[in-house]
């Protein structure tokens, strides 16, 4: 039973990380007119995150939307925004972890199947909302609140790195 655990997360893992960089080289191609390497690696990385919170549940569903929703934010939204120009760097960390991971919470809350719940997790019963009803709402408020506590620890663990730092340069000047 665990060798079948690990081989699906696997499968899943690659269908994910395939799908999205398809829809995220298909996207640089139809807007810019050529793909990019560069695209392609955020796409695989993308999906990966997308998929960690899911552990392979719905997993080209949950390549097209992380492939393409990180992409608009990071292709487009960020371009026009300037908060998000100074919120993330050239190598598209808020869209490509903490928008896809919270994506893939939000889908796994949604698609989880009762039978690879009782597969992965030790508690009985856990489905996602399109396989409970409306008890199966209860997954994508549990995903929210991991979000939410995530967020938060960095906002915390940044705050500290930053008055470290701040220390340390003012220590270091005569």
């Amino acid at each position: 039973m665990v060798v079948f655990q690990w081989a699906f997360a696997g499968v899943t893992a690659g269908l994910v990380a395939g799908a999205v960089l398809l829809v995220w080289t298909c996207l640089d191609t139809t807007i810019s007119g050529k793909p990019s390497i560069v695209g392609a690696v955020q796409g695989m990385i993308t999906g990966l995150v997308c998929i960690t919170p899911a552990a392979g549940w719905a997993a080209l569903i949950m390549g097209l939307v992380p492939g393409s929703v990180p992409w608009y934010t990071m292709m487009s939204l960020s371009k026009k925004s300037p908060l998000l120009q100074k919120v993330d760097g050239t190598l598209g960390i808020l869209h490509t972890h903490a928008l896809s991971g919270i994506l893939g919470g939000i889908l796994t809350g949604l698609f989880a199947h009762p039978d690879l719940c009782d597969m992965f997790l030790p508690v009985s019963n856990s489905h996602g909302a399109f396989y409970g009803g409306a008890s199966g709402g209860v997954q994508i408020l549990k995903q929210l609140a991991g979000a939410c506590f995530v967020i938060e620890r960095g906002r915390h663990i940044g705050c500290f790195v930053n008055r470290v730092s701040q220390n340390d340069m003012e220590n270091q000047n005569p």
